[in-house]
């Protein structure tokens, strides 16, 4: 109960008369995506961006091997999470009260950024018309953004409380703790 008020974007949500249809609707899709035990669907949407996390994480890890780096299965895989994950997000934007709010969320940005490899990656291959992950012309830090797509064990932690007290308390201390840190990186 108290980890569900240290989260602001939930007070904020709570807080402001939504009327209409429109508003219902992002009201649920927003309980959807932050309190996986508020139903079933809830409780499974989770599940399925839990297995998708761990898929696509091993996918990764996996596709460093020699043997398995253009593995058609790997790449499906991959492609498959991509499209789970875009939903997700596009879930997240409609249902934030906000833009404020959706652009100061901490994990909005981890979202942002661990797509950002996939779709970096559709651009090459449709731009030299190969097929996926068989583009030569692929800047190489291109593949070193795919290490963002590790950033996605990071969604896990916004349903623990624990979290929440930690970057809470990271917020509270950051300014006071900032200044001897500068002092401590210039000399």
């Amino acid at each position: 109960s108290s980890a569900k008020t240290l989260d602001p974007r939930m007070r904020s949500h709570r807080r402001t008369q939504h009327t209409g249809r429109f508003a219902f609707s992002r009201a649920r899709v927003f309980r959807l995506l932050e309190r996986p035990r508020s139903s079933r669907t809830a409780l499974a949407f989770f599940l399925l961006i839990v297995i998708s996390i761990l898929a696509s994480s091993i996918t990764y890890g996996l596709s460093t091997v020699d043997s398995l780096e253009d593995s058609p299965a790997l790449l499906a895989v991959e492609g498959l999470c991509g499209v789970i994950f875009t939903f997700e997000l596009g879930l997240r934007i409609f249902s934030t009260h906000t833009m404020r709010a959706l652009l100061t969320d901490a994990t909005f940005h981890v979202d942002v950024l661990s797509l950002l490899p996939f779709y970096l990656d559709l651009y090459y291959t449709a731009r030299d018309g190969t097929e996926i992950g068989a583009s030569d012309s692929v800047p190489s830090f291109v593949s070193l953004l795919g290490l963002l797509r590790l950033l996605r064990v990071f969604k896990l932690l916004r349903h623990y409380s624990g979290w929440r007290v930690l970057i809470l308390a990271i917020k509270h201390s950051a300014r006071p703790v900032g200044v001897p840190m500068f002092a401590m990186l210039v000399t």
